[in-house]
């Protein structure tokens, strides 16, 4: 894998995706979004829980972003390099455990949409977290 596509050339389509990522769950909160499309659509009944949920995606998303940035370098912490290998690592099984999710939904656009979208994310994460 690592001859298919380049570290920092992972890295940008990952900040480009976890970015666009943080747009949508921002957007998911602001109510641009039917939040039917998302958690199964088992949030439907509770607002409240909406937003709660949706904060946590939203400071998990920007965490990943951040992560991202130390490991290809945009963000440099030479005394803490391991930051951005085990964060790399973290969010590879979160991304696959989110495919699992996602495709095992309920809902078809996280069955037709978002599915394809993590598996792309989970090799992506991969080919950072093996990166030296």
């Amino acid at each position: 894998m690592k001859k298919t596509i380049g570290t920092k050339t992972a890295g940008n389509i990952l900040l480009t995706a976890l970015s666009a990522l943080l747009v949508f769950h921002i957007l998911v909160i602001s109510g641009f979004v039917p939040s039917d499309s998302i958690w199964g659509g088992q949030i439907n009944e509770s607002q409240s829980k909406l937003r709660i949920l949706e904060t946590i995606s939203i400071i998990i998303t920007a965490v990943f972003i951040v992560i991202v940035l130390v490991k290809i370098d945009y963000i440099r912490l030479r005394r803490f390099h391991w930051i951005g290998r085990a964060g790399m690592w973290i969010i590879c099984i979160y991304f696959l455990f989110n495919t699992v999710t996602n495709f095992s939904s309920g809902v078809s656009a996280e069955n037709l949409f978002f599915g394809p979208i993590t598996i792309v994310l989970t090799l992506l994460a991969l080919r950072l977290a093996i990166a030296h």
